[in-house]
């Protein structure tokens, strides 16, 4: 009997664990596209004004706050690496995001 009841135990905490992992998932899949799609538009335009401003030859001190923005921009999005590293390891492992993500507690 007591066998049984560990098991039961066993059993309920793996499906909240695989529940936690879930919600996981899904917090951390919608933080990095939250922030890496304005990140990449930001970058891009970015790179786009420093490339226009060197072929119009744009005075170059008009040019360091554009530079400074593509740099900090590449180290978010450096920071943003280790999340999708998580993303796609716990995708490997089969854990699935919740299908609704209002589903997660706040």
């Amino acid at each position: 009997m007591r066998a049984h009841q560990q098991e039961q135990q066993d059993r309920a905490r793996i499906e909240e664990l695989e529940t936690l992992l879930r919600q996981v998932r899904t917090r951390v899949s919608a933080v990095y596209h939250e922030i890496n799609n304005p990140l990449a538009i930001i970058s891009g335009n970015a790179q786009l004004l420093i490339e226009l401003a060197r072929v119009m030859e744009i005075d170059p001190t008009l040019l360091q706050p554009i530079e400074d923005i593509e740099q900090a921009s590449q180290r978010l999005a450096d920071l943003l690496q280790p999340l999708a590293a998580i993303r796609d390891t716990l995708r490997e492992h089969g854990i699935e995001p919740l299908e609704n993500p209002r589903d997660l507690p706040e």
